[in-house]
């Protein structure tokens, strides 16, 4: 028989099942645990076989039902499936009803991103692992669910991915995704940036309560010297420049606003999170 390789999440009359692949780390994994207990109630306590645990403990002990216990009543008593590819992204699979169907075929999975790289989830900041090796061992001889190997691709060319080769994978409406994957040219690791952020101190203790005008931000637009502004705020990026997955593309955005610019090519990326300690005052004027 095949094993899938999930966890299912249960309270009241809410069931979310979290597929994982095989090809998974172990860090990313209990980022996922997390956002999934999140869904019913932010640090909601977890339990395995009637015992409280946590997220390490649950990865000890996959395959084996999670209940979750929420301090206060659920207010969606809908369930579904969250699905992390190989990829590390998160997608939300859910069956729906297809009204131009005939019944008994009018049922239908669809799938939507929810996150295209589990490392910005804030619950990847919520927990201790750090393993980088898959949680299933690539020498095991047991038979895999094959749930997919698709990556879903974004609307812009810089953070389009690779779609790899597979049938059966997931589509969007039927129809098989076509992209290529773009390579970092210039940079290094953002996922290694993330992580050696996480033990670093801020740029600016209280940044809020710094102000520094656009000239003085004008200022600051070169590789080794560069300021910009978010939605009002002001970071130095220039530690995050070699880590941007675009390279020194990152520079069009180079002493001036780059609002826009960002919305533009990923608004689904928490700024915050990747750079929220690069923050070192908010704009005057």
């Amino acid at each position: 028989m095949d094993l899938e390789l999930s966890i299912l999440f249960t309270c009241e009359e809410k069931n979310i099942k979290l597929i994982y692949n095989p090809e998974v780390s172990h860090v990313n994994l209990a980022t996922v645990i997390l956002y999934v207990r999140d869904l019913f109630e932010e640090s909601a306590k977890m339990s395995q076989n009637g015992e409280q645990v946590g997220v390490e403990d649950i990865l000890k002990n996959l395959h084996t039902n999670i209940e979750v216990h929420p301090t206060s009543g659920l207010t969606d008593s809908s369930s579904y499936e969250v699905w992390i590819n190989a990829k590390n992204q998160l997608v939300k699979i859910q069956t729906v009803c297809n009204m131009f169907k005939p019944p008994g075929e009018d049922e239908e999975k669809v799938h939507e991103v929810i996150e295209f790289n589990v490392d910005l989830l804030p619950q990847a900041l919520q927990h201790q692992v750090d393993s980088q090796d898959p949680v299933v061992s690539k020498k095991s001889k047991t038979k895999i669910f094959d749930y997919g190997s698709r990556s879903y691709s974004t609307q812009n060319e810089e953070t389009k991915e690779e779609v790899l080769g597979d049938e059966d994978a997931p589509t969007f409406g039927g129809a098989a995704l076509k992209s290529r994957k773009v390579p970092v040219k210039d940079g290094v690791s953002q996922h290694q940036f993330i992580i050696e952020n996480k033990a670093a101190k801020a740029l600016v203790k209280d940044p809020n309560t710094v102000f520094i005008t656009s000239a003085e931000v004008k200022k600051h637009r070169k590789a080794n010297d560069c300021w910009t502004i978010y939605d009002g705020k002001v970071y130095d990026i220039t530690s995050y420049i070699a880590s941007h997955p675009g390279g020194k593309k990152i520079l069009a955005g180079a002493g001036k606003d780059c609002t826009k610019l960002y919305n533009d090519y990923h608004p689904w990326v928490n700024i915050k999170f990747i750079c929220g300690k690069l923050q070192i005052g908010v704009l005057k004027d």
